[in-house]
């Protein structure tokens, strides 16, 4: 598991997690704001705004970076030692990409739609990251539902 970009421990440690999850919520985060357009065939174009950055690391910049997600995606295992058995996944990344620097008020740019993928259960997450350290200064989600033309 990783929190905030800044602590890494095995996921089970849920002592560790409440602990790293509590103290990064006490710390100052960007507010992020975003606008999607109507969603087309193949992808959907949005507008990520970023005020009350946090005071970046010496010598670093910040991106933000968008991804599509997926809920409620199912495997059925066909070989090992989950044969024959149904695995439920947690949302899933089904794309990713860094839009931009945050140098101006507002990042503007597309991701993409796969024509599989089930658009009652994707949502778009924004954030914006420290390019080198990679530590999180701020998110939001929004889901596709309702973004359709």
């Amino acid at each position: 598991m990783v929190v905030d970009g800044r602590d890494e421990f095995v996921g089970s440690d849920a002592r560790r997690a409440q602990r790293a999850i509590a103290k990064v919520a006490e710390s100052p985060h960007a507010t992020l704001t975003m606008a999607v357009q109507p969603a087309t065939s193949d992808h959907v174009s949005l507008s990520v705004s970023v005020s009350d950055l946090p005071k970046l690391s010496r010598g670093d910049r910040g991106e933000v970076v968008v991804a599509m997600v997926e809920g409620h995606l199912r495997s059925q295992v066909s070989a090992g030692e989950n044969r024959g058995r149904v695995l439920v996944h947690a949302p899933v990344v089904r794309q990713m990409t860094t839009m931009g620097e945050v140098t101006t008020p507002s990042v503007r740019g597309e991701i993409a739609i796969g024509p599989d993928w089930r658009r009652d259960q994707l949502t778009i997450v924004a954030f914006v990251q420290e390019r080198s350290s990679r530590h999180v200064l701020g998110a939001v989600a929004v889901p596709l539902q309702g973004t359709r033309r």
